[in-house]
Parts: C-alpha cells; structure tokens; sequence
C-alpha cells in the first residue's frame, strides 16, 4: 500500500468527519426551541448514520460469520 494513499485516506476520514459534525451542530442549534429533543434526535440520527456507514464498508465481506478465535 501507498503511504501516501494511506495519509490521504486519513485525511478524508477526518475532514468528513469534522465537517459532519459541524453540519450536525448548526442544524441542531438552528431547530434549538429549550427543550433538549432537537439534540436527542440528531444523536439518533447520527448514530443511525454510524450504523449505515459500517454496513456499507463491510457488507460482504463475512465478519459476521468468523469464529472469534481467528
């Protein structure tokens, strides 16, 4: 593998991550209204998100049905 692949992947990891995040918290702050649901909903939503994108990154590839001694 490319190091230079490997720190760009890197990179991207954390820009999305970052600017996710800042996505989420404007949206939050802007549906604010003093109760705390609006951020209730956006942690669900997030997680859900999180959910999604590790099914995706590993759908087919079998982790489910490996042993836990491999």
């Amino acid at each position: 593998m490319d190091p230079r692949a490997a720190g760009a992947a890197s990179g991207l990891a954390g820009f999305l991550q970052m600017l996710i995040a800042a996505v989420f918290a404007q949206l939050s702050g802007m549906w604010q209204n003093g109760t705390p649901f609006p951020m209730i909903g956006f942690m669900i939503a997030a997680s859900a998100l999180a959910l999604l994108s590790f099914l995706v990154a590993f759908r087919g590839t079998g982790i489910w049905s490996r042993s836990a001694a491999e």
